[in-house]
């Protein structure tokens, strides 16, 4: 609504210059016009994005389980997000360790929370991702990914859950909402611990 509204707005004052015209077309009109319809382009092309991740916020097919062996599984999915300015760790308990998952829809949900946390690590000395697959007391598979940077104030924490809350400049607010619900098909959680200038921790429990 906050898009749609002014640029029925606008395209009515457009409209008017050549329906109802108070004056003749001047080069000042024509030049208003084309600035009026770059806007309605700019904030059709926003809206399309939009819905485009809206369709896929409600759109998240069934998981199709499989057991994981989570080695190699956390190995290549390092081999994707190799970043010679970050040192990637892992650690795997037991080094045998199993998950039951989709394992596409499990590398999307860990490849995004990678990528937030290399975003979290642009002004932190020695950044460091690391990867955490583990077996916790409930004798539950966990994954964890856990970084150094800048951590999340408490009132983010409370907010980046909520599709379409974004602070990232050119983000789209659908990553981590669209982790969480991919989690809750698996009959999982997605929860985080995070405290300003001591990084974050992503918790996946499946």
């Amino acid at each position: 609504m906050n898009s749609i509204t002014p640029t029925t707005s606008l395209s009515d004052t457009l409209l008017n210059y050549y329906t109802s015209p108070k004056e003749p077309i001047t080069p000042k009109i024509t030049e208003n016009t084309i600035k009026g319809l770059e806007v309605i382009k700019e904030r059709g092309v926003g809206l399309i994005h939009f819905v485009e991740s809206y369709r896929k916020q409600t759109k998240v097919s069934a998981p199709v389980l499989k057991t994981i062996a989570a080695k190699p599984f956390i190995e290549h999915l390092l081999l994707l997000v190799e970043d010679e300015k970050i040192n990637f760790k892992y650690e795997i308990t037991p080094e045998n360790l199993t998950i039951d998952a989709d394992e596409g829809q499990i590398s999307q949900v860990l490849l995004n929370l990678i990528k937030n946390a290399t975003h979290a690590l642009n002004k932190v000395k020695n950044p460091t991702i690391k990867i955490i697959a583990q077996l916790n007391k409930n004798n539950k598979s966990q994954l964890i990914v856990a970084d150094n940077g800048c951590g999340i104030s408490k009132e983010l924490l409370e907010q980046i859950f909520i599709p379409f809350f974004t602070t990232k400049e050119n983000g789209s607010g659908i990553g981590l909402s669209l982790s969480r619900q991919i989690m809750r098909n698996h009959g999982g959680t997605n929860s985080v611990v995070s405290e300003v200038g001591q990084g974050s921790q992503f918790v996946l429990e499946l």
